[in-house]
Order: structure tokens, then C-alpha cells, then sequence
């Protein structure tokens, strides 16, 4: 088991030649830099050492993607849809208990026109709307004005009349493209939608927290009006003069509510609002950024390994450290933050955060450029054709580096995986154990030979964004820059994905391809959350990047054969890794995205949530119901 995990974050290391000359093909920046400023970046070198024997009886790996493949099996048994309608409303009433809401037998006939395998579980939906329940449907439509009268706040309106949707005010084009790509979405099924005002989070960053204290109070009340008793034959219409219920939009801007923090740490006003005030979060956690907190990472880690092992990944209650090591707590670009129960939609958000997920435009319209769209330039070769190498491009969006306090960016997931890749530091790989079968060791491994043995491609693509002064300044040094066509990576077997200032618009193109993705376990949830598996479609990697090398070594292998130091160390190994499982799982990957991650699943997961919220929104919404 994992008994001590060290962390260096306050000096950087890079390897030197006999002249001193630094080997990284960063070097010639990166020199100057070093003598200038000193060592400027925290670098996860992680060290892991077991107990009195670095032996380990079997892969971790191995069990999480056995254990992953049966949760999969199970989730696809429950949704291989071949019921009926009737069918559909009894499993609507058992899963959900209630009926399911007006017009949903169009909703069912739209899901099967498109083919979704998805009709009983959209678990996702009831989460995100039950804490509404506790809020009536006048004071829903008061907030939801109000959000979307105050002027620029990063929330703009859709109105939904007489079967017919626009939105509220034209914005400029950097951000109106989202609203007409939503109005896109909605256009073959807005006739059945009943009239309403939706507010819509146009930031990348999610915004709504309700504090730990008043969660209860809100799960109580919500769930106080949820389990109503139903009534035996509801009405199957919306109420016909709901449209008078909304309050109308003013064109004047309110009184600010929210709290604008960009470029401020959010983790303990907001990131953590949300966990027990005695949790790790919360409580008085001494804390030396120079080590790693093993607290923070042991409980979702494997026994045997930094690998992440279950959900438990995402909840940041336990892990305090995350409030230097991600942009998004660090240093935000534009949140704007409130801490009160309001009805916001957004494209994802970070734990504990009640914002209600629609699916992004940036996938839905294709906009960020991120698109899969292999081509004769750029084929998307098959998996034994690509290039066995780790593959990443990106900007540094993750979080705002300002001159005030100089060097959050450090901190951020994605230079320190620059970082990682490009400057490697010495640390334990897990191999095979050279005298026994079936055996695993913990290998000492240097620089070079990280290097060496595991083959990546990682660089910053674009100019440097995102900072102020010193820190803009201290990036250009560290790092060379150098843009590529995004459809460049279908010739590379593994593709990382990293989170940016919210989730990341390449995880649904990656998974399209032939190619495998790593992904950091993401902050952000989505609307196919659930649907897509760690370890069953893609490669987990704790934000710490502690696991990297480990997990690398498991997919690429390693021949330290020729590296004569190695051998006399004992270390003769010539393993041609699980080469054959990464394929298989980027195949499984690419099928479900067919299957489930299409445009026509984001329409069918957006209508059923817009049916849900009508209701909630319906002043006779207890009354209110699809039977047959």
C-alpha cells in the first residue's frame, strides 16, 4: 500500500549534459530563466515507497479496468432501450417517483426517430433540478429575470413563446454564437415546450454555491414538495396562461448579487462553501505546498498505486491542496460567484456547485475548432499505425496568472504537465518484477531514462495567454510554443486532455477517434456524465500527475535492454506492455461515442431537461403529468 508520497514543488530541476548545458528541448529558454529567477515551477516529482517491499502482487491497473468493464456492462444492459411508451412511463414512475412530465410521449418518439439508446436514466437531470423543488415556481421566475436583467454578468436570456424560442437581447458575436447554437438545438422540438425564460451561463466558469449550512435546510424543503403524493391522473398540458407569470425583463441592470472574482483564489469562499465545515477543506489544514498531501490523494487512489479508483476523485472536500493546483481555484479568469440557490444553466460544473448542465454549444456547433474531422492530410490511421507516443497541444487557459503574488500559473494542471513531460524528475515506476511472474516492482527510474523509455510530444500551442506582466514574461521564457492542426492528433496512439478554465471541448473528439485518451479526473462535470466509464473508455490521471509514468508504462512497456546502467542494476527488462488493451479500449471508446455522445443525444438529453424544468417552473406543477 501507498505509504509515503513526496512531492517537490518548489524547485525545478533540468537535466545537463557533461557542459552543463541543459538536454530539454526547452533548454536554451529555460537556462536564463533558471539563473535569473531560480527554480520557477512546481513540479509533481512524486516518489512512492511501500512499506518494507516495493513488490506489488499485481497490477492496479488490471483491477480497475476489470471492475470498470462490469459497471459498463451493467449501465449498457439498463440502457439498451427495446420497451414502448407505456413501458417507458411505468420505469419513468419507478426510477423518479412521480410521473414523468407533460408531452413526454413527444419527447419519447423524438428519442427513437434518433435512434437514442438512452431512455430511462437521465439521472443527471433529476440531480441537478430536485434542489429547485424547494423554491416555488413564482420565486424561480423572479430569480431567473433577475439573472438575466443584470447586465454584464456573463448570463444572457432565451425566451421561449407560443412554441417559438430567441433570445433576449443581442449580444455580441463572441458570445451570441452560444445562444443561436442552443436556439439550434432546440428548434426541432421547441414546439412542445411550454413557455419560459431560461437563464444561460455564458462563462466557461460555473457560478451557483449553496453553503454547507443551508444545503440541508434546501434537500429538506426539496424533497418536502418533490414527494408529494401524485395524483392519480395528472393534467398532460402545461398551464395555459403561464407566460403571464413571467416577470418581464428589465432593460435596466439590477442591483449586482453576484460576486466577481477574477484573478482572486475562490477555494475557501466558494470552491469549498459547499463541504462540512470540519472536513479537510474547511478545517485549519496546516499545509507545506513543498510536499504532496498523501491526505488528499489516498482516499481515491488504488491501494497499490496513485491511480484514481473511483467518484470519489471528484470530490474536493478531501482534497485541499486542489485550491493551488488548478486554475480554476487558484486564479479564475471570470467568475463571477453566488452564494444562494438561483437557476443557471451552464456547460459544466466544479464539485459542489448547483448549476443546472445543458450540453455545450462548443461541441454542439462545432465552434472551438476542436472538431474530429480526419481527412486526407490528417487520417485518423488505425491504432497499430499511430505513433506510440503521448500527445498534447493547448493554451494556458486554465487560470489567470497575474504580477499579484506572482506565479499562481506554476500551480496550474497544465504547465506543471508541460512540466512533467518535457522534465522529468527521478521517481518509482511501476514495472515488471524481473524474478517472479504475475509481479510488479516499484523501479527507480532517472530523468534520462524517462525519457528514454516513454516517448511524448507535449508543448504549449499558442502564445502565451492569460497573465499579466512578470508572469506572462516568465512563461514565454520556460516554454516553447508550437502550433499545430487539431487534426494533427490522429497520428498519435494516446491523447491527453486537460481541463481549461472549465471542462474541455476535446474529450467528445478524442473519443471519436481511433486514438486513446488520458484525461485528468476532471473538476467539471458534464451532461454525458455517467455515461462514458474511467478505465473502461479512457485513462484516468489524478491532477497531481503522480501515476503518469506508471500508467504509461502499463500501455507503452519499457526495454531497458539496452541501457547498460539499467542492467547492471538489475533492472533487465524487456516488456511489450498492454498494447493490445489500449486499443481495445480506444475501439470501446470511439463505439460509444457513436452511440451516445452524438448531436442527436444532445438534443434528446436537452428536451427531456427542458420538459423537467417547465414543470418545476408550471405554478401547477403538482398537478401537472404524463399517464396513458
Amino acid at each position: 500500500m501507498i505509504t509515503t508520497v513526496i512531492i517537490s514543488l518548489n524547485v525545478l530541476q533540468i537535466p545537463q549534459d557533461h557542459s552543463g548545458t541543459p538536454t530539454s528541448r526547452f533548454g536554451k529558454r529555460a537556462r536564463p530563466l533558471l539563473i535569473a529567477f531560480g527554480a520557477l515551477l512546481w513540479l509533481c516529482h512524486a516518489s512512492l515507497y511501500s512499506g518494507q517491499s516495493l513488490a506489488v502482487p499485481y497490477h492496479p491497473i488490471d483491477a480497475l479496468i476489470s471492475a470498470a468493464g462490469k459497471r459498463y456492462r451493467r449501465w449498457e444492459k439498463e440502457n439498451t432501450w427495446t420497451g414502448t411508451l407505456g413501458m417507458a412511463v411505468v420505469n419513468y414512475r419507478t426510477r423518479y417517483g412521480r410521473h414523468a412530465p407533460p408531452n413526454f410521449d413527444k419527447w419519447y418518439d423524438f428519442a427513437i426517430e434518433r435512434n437514442s439508446t438512452i431512455i430511462d436514466e437521465f439521472d443527471n437531470i433529476f440531480t441537478d433540478t430536485l434542489p429547485f423543488y424547494s423554491l416555488s415556481p413564482g420565486e424561480l421566475r423572479r430569480r431567473t429575470a433577475e439573472d438575466i436583467a443584470q447586465l454584464d454578468n456573463g448570463v444572457e436570456g432565451i425566451t421561449i413563446r407560443n412554441g417559438k424560442a430567441e433570445s433576449v437581447r443581442q449580444i455580441p458575436e463572441d458570445h451570441q454564437w452560444q445562444l443561436d447554437a442552443i436556439l439550434n438545438m432546440m428548434k426541432d422540438f421547441v414546439e412542445y415546450l411550454p413557455d419560459m425564460d431560461l437563464a444561460i451561463n455564458l462563462n466557461d466558469e460555473s457560478r451557483v454555491v449553496v453553503p454547507y449550512e443551508e444545503n440541508e435546510k434546501i434537500y429538506a424543503a426539496a424533497m418536502g414538495a418533490f414527494l408529494k403524493p401524485m395524483r392519480r391522473r395528472p393534467r398532460n398540458i402545461f398551464s395555459r396562461t403561464r407566460a403571464q407569470g413571467w416577470p418581464k425583463i428589465s432593460n435596466d441592470s439590477i442591483e449586482p448579487f453576484h460576486v466577481s472574482k477574477p484573478f482572486e483564489p475562490i477555494f475557501d469562499t466558494f470552491g469549498s462553501a459547499h463541504c462540512h465545515p470540519q472536513s479537510a477543506a474547511r478545517a485549519a489544514f496546516p499545509w507545506n505546498t513543498a510536499k504532496l498531501c498523501q491526505r488528499c490523494l489516498t482516499p481515491h487512489s488504488h491501494p497499490l498505486g496513485p491511480f484514481p479508483n473511483n467518484s470519489f476523485a471528484q470530490d474536493i472536500c478531501h482534497q485541499p491542496d486542489l485550491s493551488y493546483l488548478h486554475g480554476f481555484y487558484a486564479s479564475p479568469s471570470s467568475f463571477r460567484g453566488v452564494s444562494q440557490l438561483r437557476p443557471t444553466f451552464s456547460q459544466s460544473k466544479a464539485p459542489g456547485f448547483r448549476d443546472i448542465l445543458y450540453p455545450s454549444p462548443w461541441n454542439y456547433a462545432d465552434r472551438s475548432g476542436t472538431v474530429y474531422a480526419p481527412n486526407d492530410s490528417f487520417p485518423d490511421v488505425s491504432f497499430q499505425e499511430k505513433e506510440d507516443t503521448l500527445f498534447w497541444r493547448g493554451t494556458t487557459s486554465e487560470g489567470f496568472a497575474t504580477a499579484n503574488g506572482r506565479g499562481a500559473w506554476k500551480g496550474m494542471t497544465r504547465q506543471r504537465f508541460v512540466a512533467q513531460a518535457n522534465f522529468p524528475m527521478e521517481q518509482n515506476v511501476l514495472l515488471p518484477y524481473i524474478e517472479e511472474v504475475n509481479r510488479w516492482n516499484y523501479h527507480r527510474l532517472s530523468t534520462a531514462q524517462l525519457q528514454a523509455y516513454f516517448h511524448t510530444n507535449v508543448s504549449i500551442g499558442h502564445p502565451i495567454a492569460r497573465c499579466m506582466w512578470f508572469d506572462c514574461d516568465d512563461q514565454v521564457n520556460f516554454f516553447d510554443r508550437t502550433h499545430i492542426d487539431f487534426q494533427t492528433h490522429w497520428r498519435y496512439r494516446y491523447l491527453f486532455d486537460l481541463d481549461g478554465a472549465g471542462f474541455s471541448g476535446r474529450f467528445i473528439p478524442f473519443l471519436q477517434s481511433r486514438s486513446l485518451p488520458f484525461k485528468t479526473t476532471s473538476l467539471f462535470k458534464e451532461w454525458w456524465d455517467g455515461r462514458v466509464m474511467p478505465w473502461w473508455h479512457y485513462i484516468p490521471v489524478d491532477p497531481r500527475l503522480v501515476g503518469l509514468y506508471s500508467t504509461l508504462a502499463y500501455f507503452m512497456g519499457v526495454d531497458t535492454t539496452g541501457d547498460d546502467q539499467a542492467v547492471e542494476r538489475g533492472m533487465d527488462i524487456k516488456w511489450k506492455g498492454r498494447v493490445e488493451e489500449a486499443e481495445k479500449m480506444a475501439e470501446r471508446g470511439r463505439r460509444l461515442a457513436e452511440k451516445v455522445l452524438r448531436k442527436e443525444d444532445m438534443e434528446v438529453y436537452m428536451f427531456r431537461l427542458l420538459l423537467e424544468w417547465g414543470r418545476l417552473v408550471d405554478e401547477n406543477r403538482d398537478e401537472i403529468g404524463f399517464t396513458l
